[in-house]
C-alpha cells in the first residue's frame, strides 16, 4: 500500500508513506512494515533565490530565520483490533537553517529578497514516530487506511495526516 498526506513539523509540509508485508513474516493481519518521508513546502525559497554562505559576502539586514526539517523514518505497524493499526519506529530528522536577506543595493535581479544557507546551524538527530491508522471500507480511489503519525526529535514534534490506497492510485483518477 501507498501513500501521501500533510503534514507540519515548523513548517507545512507533503508526506509519502509507504507499507509493505516483509520477508519474514506473510500472515495475514500480522506485523506490516513502514516507510515515511517528509519534507517541507519551501514556499518563496527556491534554488535560484538560495545560496550558501561561501557564495556571498554583503552583509545586508536578516529578515526572518526559517529552519525547514526533513524526516526520513520506518517501523513496524501491528494491528490493534479488527479496524485500527499502531505504528511504532524510528529514523533521522535533518534540519537546514536559512537565513532570509533583503538586498537594499540591488545585487540581484529578484526583488531585492534572497536566501542564505546557514551551515553552521544544519542540525541531525534521532526522531521517534508513533501513530495510528484506521480502517476505510473499499470505496472510492481504492483507499484502505487513514490516520496519523507523530514524528518526535530533539529539536521538533511533527503530525502527519495520511490516507492510504491499494494498487495504483492513477488507474482511479
Amino acid at each position: 500500500m501507498g501513500g501521501g498526506g500533510l503534514g507540519y513539523n515548523g513548517r507545512l509540509g507533503v508526506n509519502m508513506f509507504g507499507e509493505f508485508d516483509g520477508w519474514l513474516n506473510k500472515q495475514k493481519n500480522g506485523s506490516r512494515y513502514f516507510i515515511s518521508i517528509f519534507g517541507p513546502f519551501t514556499g518563496d525559497r527556491t534554488h535560484k533565490n538560495t545560496y550558501s554562505e561561501s557564495e556571498l559576502s554583503f552583509d545586508e539586514i536578516t529578515i526572518e530565520t526559517r529552519r525547514e526539517l526533513y524526516q526520513f523514518v520506518g517501523g513496524l505497524s501491528s494491528r490493534l483490533n479488527s479496524k485500527q493499526s499502531l505504528y511504532f519506529g524510528g529514523g533521522i530528522t535533518a534540519g537546514q537553517t536559512f537565513l532570509k536577506k533583503y538586498d537594499n543595493v540591488n545585487n540581484f535581479p529578484f526583488r531585492n529578497i534572497y536566501f542564505v544557507q546557514d551551515d553552521e546551524k544544519d542540525s541531525f538527530s534521532m526522531t521517534i514516530t508513533v501513530g495510528v491508522m484506521i480502517d476505510t471500507k473499499q470505496g472510492i480511489f481504492n483507499l484502505k487506511k487513514y490516520g496519523c503519525l507523530i514524528n518526535i526529535s530533539p529539536s521538533s514534534i511533527g503530525a502527519n495526516f495520511i490516507i492510504l490506497w491499494s494498487g495504483n492510485l492513477l488507474d482511479y483518477l
